[in-house]
């Protein structure tokens, strides 16, 4: 009877302590799960690289789910680099808040300078927001 006794008290202290480790919270899935949603339509960007410098935002694969859409335009420019235009379009919590930035290369620049400076003008445009 004192086996069985003894039994049950432990097997309650292990129960409670199982739970109580259950809601603690972690504070990075927190403010994980508190982050801007951003899509990003973009033909010149690269993703990947995009995913690994911003890490303040959560990325959606439908821009419907997002809360920021970013589109990326360009044109040529008449000494032949080009001209991106950043549109940072609120959607769900941010509706009606728009934004636009420029950037502008030239013909000199390699492709990692154009990523490098594509994704500080990202970064720049999403503060607000992340704000």
């Amino acid at each position: 009877m004192y086996i069985r006794v003894l039994f049950l008290f432990l097997l309650f202290i292990l129960s409670q302590s199982v739970l109580s480790a259950q809601e603690v919270s972690n504070p990075l899935e927190d403010l994980r799960n508190k982050a801007i949603k951003v899509y990003i339509d973009c033909s010149i960007c690269d993703l990947d690289y995009l995913r690994e410098n911003i890490q303040f935002v959560n990325y959606v694969r439908l821009e419907q789910e997002a809360d920021v859409y970013i589109l990326v335009t360009s044109q040529q420019t008449a000494s032949r680099g080009n001209e991106y235009s950043f549109f940072f379009i609120g959607q769900n919590r941010f509706i009606g808040q728009y934004d636009t930035l420029k950037m502008i290369t030239n013909i000199s620049e390699t492709s990692d300078e154009k990523r490098i400076k594509s994704t500080q003008i990202i970064k720049v445009g999403l503060i607000k927001y992340a704000a």
